[in-house]
């Protein structure tokens, strides 16, 4: 999982990917996202997560994410289970996805974001970062 607040098309990728070639560039649904530096964001600003998942199944998998207050655990946003859209041709043991981060909709504050994966086997996977909005 990554924050950010930075996004670019895929397709514009050129140039960029030569910089920085001992990197993979976290590229989801036609866009690349760069990795935030800082877990601070401004109110008024945007700002995204990227997550990759991998399984066997990947059309398997069902999705979860929340917003946390860091104090009291408590949710203050939550997006209900999802299942993620498949990449295109198929066959492949993973998913990147990313989303807005609605940072208008909370109030100034240390969260967590808490992104929980489910698949048909019941297994699941849980992962989560810590982020301040200024």
């Amino acid at each position: 999982m990554a924050l950010s607040r930075e996004t670019h098309p895929a397709a514009d990728l050129g140039l960029f990917s030569a910089l920085i070639e001992d990197r993979t560039p976290l590229i989801a649904e036609g866009a690349q996202f760069v990795p935030l530096g800082s877990n601070q964001f401004a109110k008024a600003e945007t700002g995204f997560f990227y997550l990759e998942f991998y399984d066997p199944d990947p059309a398997s998998v069902s999705v979860r994410v929340r917003a946390l207050d860091r104090r009291t655990e408590e949710p203050k946003w939550d997006s209900g289970v999802t299942k993620l859209p498949l990449p295109d041709g198929g066959g492949k043991a993973s998913i990147a996805a990313a989303a807005s981060l609605r940072l208008s909709s909370l109030t100034t504050g240390p969260y967590r974001l808490e992104i929980t994966a489910l698949d048909s086997t019941g297994k699941e996977g849980k992962r989560m970062a810590d982020f301040e909005v200024k």
